[in-house]
């Protein structure tokens, strides 16, 4: 609040010259990075979970977002580097997550 009451002397105050769309767009990404830090912090309370293990699954946003970018964008093509990255990472976590329920050590 201090920086935009500093600025306004120097840059004028700012304009929503923004169509309505880049609004809604605003407010829906503002909404699922807000359930997402809820779901993150519900589950960093629950006993028994471990600060690791969950960091590992941060790994599979970007396979999500490629995928749903491959969906949803008609020109995406992702580069055969990307998609053997994705698989990897995946795989790890796959990996990861069998080893600990069967109980032995993935290291």
């Amino acid at each position: 609040m201090i920086l935009l009451v500093v600025s306004i002397p120097v840059e004028g105050l700012p304009g929503f010259h923004y169509p309505v769309a880049y609004y809604g767009a605003l407010l829906w990404l503002s909404r699922v990075s807000a359930v997402g830090f809820s779901i993150w912090f519900s589950l960093l309370k629950r006993p028994g979970v471990k600060v690791s293990t969950l960091n590992l699954w941060k790994f599979i946003i970007p396979v999500f977002g490629a995928v749903i970018a491959r969906i949803i964008l008609p020109d995406e093509k992702p580069e055969m580097a990307a998609i053997i990255g994705m698989v990897f990472a995946a795989l790890s976590i796959l990996i990861f997550n069998l080893c600990n329920m069967v109980g032995k050590s993935c290291d």
